[in-house]
């Protein structure tokens, strides 16, 4: 698979195993000692070094996450509990929290409610209208709406194209990067993501640019 704007992808393989071991090893200080350990870790101030702080209930878990298009993994470690997680996840379509927080809740015996997600489905000629190049003055890359094999499809500038589940019928979503789009007009697109709102218009010039870009690409 290609990915224009990633790379190492693939230079390393390892299994769930391989990262909880060496998750184990880190905090155990058989790599490095406690020292360099503490500075991998975030603090108030400082983003720490590879590490990450993740929060379950009154738990504290350090990790890494990482993903491409439609595959994540994570893996987190709760030294004080000597429990370790990590989840390989390849078309993933929840974001990585919500499966890392569906087995911590397992483990911990806390209830958990599965999502929800029921799709809308449209015939292709009733998504054609939301088609185009949409921009927004202050978002660097512009947002090619696009039908393909009867799907509604979104991608941003240099970035690989995903597909969008539909939940109204002018409201999609890509559940895996927690991203909602709604279409409130002939032109006006708003993305949400993050509890951040942004309102994309329409080029009228949308066809013209997205084959200009096309041959910039290729």
């Amino acid at each position: 698979m290609y990915f224009p704007n990633m790379t190492g992808v693939g230079d390393v393989v390892s299994d769930s195993g391989d990262l909880n071991k060496i998750m184990n090893a880190l905090f155990e200080m058989k790599l490095i000692n406690s020292n360099g350990v503490e500075l991998m870790k975030p603090s108030e101030g400082t983003q720490g070094r590879w590490l990450e702080k993740f929060y379950f209930y009154d738990k504290t878990f350090y990790g890494h996450s990482g993903a491409t298009v439609g595959t994540k993994t994570i893996t987190a470690i709760n030294p004080i509990d000597g429990l370790t997680v990590t989840i390989i996840l390849n078309v993933a379509v929840l974001p990585t929290s919500e499966y890392l927080g569906a087995v911590l809740s397992t483990i911990y015996i806390k209830s958990y409610e599965i999502p929800d997600y029921v799709n809308y489905y449209a015939a292709p000629e009733d998504l054609k209208p939301y088609e185009g190049l949409y921009s927004a003055d202050d978002f660097p890359m512009d947002i090619h709406i696009f039908v393909e094999d009867g799907r509604l499809f979104a991608q941003a500038t240099d970035q690989m194209a995903f597909p969008l589940a539909q939940y109204t019928s002018n409201e999609f979503g890509f559940a895996s990067d927690g991203i909602r789009i709604k279409f409130n007009s002939g032109r006006e697109l708003l993305i949400i993501q993050g509890g951040q709102e942004l309102i994309f218009i329409k080029d009228k010039r949308g066809g013209n640019r997205r084959k200009a870009l096309m041959k910039l690409l290729l």
